[in-house]
């Protein structure tokens, strides 16, 4: 009796790692059901990306110019001789994430002693802010805020001196560039002499 070949099985073990504007998949070989493998595919929606592996000494493959905050949901194809097979099991979808952008209009209140820094939240490059860090300059000087809050407290400033501040959002994805505040002087009667 001879068996005949049938599609294979789905692909095991899909992991799909992201990074900005892609996503990387790997998985692990389907059982040929007595027809050889030619190739692999991976599909993404929306969109109709894809990538087809005819290489099977790698099984993994990069999908570029994905959209940022974009939920993709991902399917897995084994193919030989006889078809494809059923999608290897994924749940839920996959999002390409990048840094945040920089934070916009850097406005800085200044009374005796501190700084009150405020500003307007830039794209957030796929997934939410966690938080924003506001330096200043010079001292270094740092205040950390949770997101969704806009603004920051800096203290202990040196009165009758200048200062610019730096914000910073920082998502999983990292750090933005900072945005740099105009300077400022801060009020007060100047700190008597040491």
């Amino acid at each position: 009796n001879v068996i005949p070949a049938n599609v294979p099985t789905p692909p095991t073990a899909v992991i799909p790692t992201v990074s900005n504007g892609q996503i990387s998949i790997r998985w692990r070989a389907s059982q040929d059901n007595g027809s050889p493998i030619l190739s692999y595919r991976v599909d993404l929606a929306p969109g109709g990306h894809s990538c087809e592996v005819t290489d099977l000494s790698f099984l993994g493959c990069t999908i570029p110019d994905l959209d940022n905050g974009v939920p993709y949901s991902l399917s897995v194809y084994a193919t030989n001789a006889v078809g494809d097979s059923e999608s290897a099991s994924v749940v839920g979808t996959v999002t390409p994430r990048a840094i945040p952008n920089p934070v916009q209009s850097v406005v800085v209140s200044a009374t005796a002693g501190k700084a009150t820094v405020s500003w307007i939240p830039g794209f957030n490059g796929g997934t939410p802010i966690q938080s924003y860090r506001v330096v200043s300059t010079p001292g270094g000087t740092i205040c950390t805020t949770n997101a969704p809050s806009t603004q920051c407290v800096i203290e202990n400033l040196k009165n009758g001196s200048n200062y610019t501040f730096s914000v910073i959002a920082v998502n999983e994805a990292g750090s933005s560039q900072p945005a740099l505040s105009t300077s400022t002087l801060i009020a007060g009667t100047p700190s008597a002499p040491v």
